[in-house]
């Protein structure tokens, strides 16, 4: 479900929340940031999954879960607030 809100929604993100003469800029580097999590994720967590095992990679999945969750409502928090003034 997340994967389907970023996938859709990132670029209208941008476009509300750039300026015209950087959107392009910003709409090329997104896909390689996320390019690179794809990448990198199962690299670190195969390697932590071989050293720890694969029951010690879930308390550090729902950590970086509930991380990503509380840095979005704060995102959200931020922006509503701004729109106040």
């Amino acid at each position: 479900m997340g994967e389907i809100l970023v996938t859709t929604n990132t670029n209208v993100y941008i476009a509300n929340h750039t300026p015209i003469s950087h959107r392009g800029r910003f709409n090329a580097v997104i896909p390689v940031i996320m390019g690179a999590g794809f990448a990198l994720g199962p690299l670190i967590s195969g390697d932590y999954i071989r050293k720890y095992g694969i029951n010690n990679i879930w308390p550090v999945i729902c950590f970086l879960s509930i991380t990503a969750a509380v840095l979005m409502y704060s995102l959200y928090f931020n922006e509503k607030k701004r729109k106040q003034f």
